[in-house]
């Protein structure tokens, strides 16, 4: 099986986009209008700047705690290779994970972002034990498509 997240990525992307252009706009409005130029509700438009910058502020630091990753994942042939990186502006260090099936012992799901999210753990077996590699972050990833990857790793666990 081999699956990736691309169309979920793109998506992402292109709503962050979208959302900083909008909110752009809308300061450029704002700012610039002359309907905002007396209070409007009681409020000056500062006010209303200020409170977009603030709101955007907030979905910025929703979005790094949802942490996204594009994942891809294949089983084909001898190894279990799953591939990953943070889907962030300034951060593109890319990680590859590759384990022999016949090295797998199992994989670990750990919630996040208040138990709405899933981060996969994948251990191996070494010469000097057990390895566990570091969490892939699956918050980028449809529900079946997870289903999917945890069914797949799950016949190569040993029982």
């Amino acid at each position: 099986m081999k699956f990736d997240n691309r169309n979920n990525t793109i998506k992402i992307w292109r709503r962050k986009y979208i959302f900083t252009i909008l909110l752009l706009s809308l300061v450029i409005i704002f700012g610039f209008v002359d309907y905002f130029q007396k209070p409007v509700l009681g409020l000056d438009k500062s006010v209303f700047i200020i409170g977009l910058g603030i709101f955007y502020i907030i979905l910025i630091i929703i979005n790094a705690l949802l942490k996204h990753d594009f994942v891809f994942y294949a089983d084909v042939g001898d190894k279990i290779i799953m591939r990953y990186y943070p889907i962030r502006i300034f951060y593109r260090k890319k990680h590859s994970i590759e384990i022999p099936k016949s090295r797998f012992v199992r994989y670990e799901i750990e919630k996040y972002f208040f138990g709405m999210k899933e981060r996969m753990f994948l251990f191996q077996k070494t010469q000097s034990g057990i390895a566990r590699y570091p969490g892939v972050n699956l918050s980028a990833v449809d529900k079946e498509d997870i289903e999917r990857i945890k069914k797949s790793l799950q016949q190569y666990i040993k029982k």
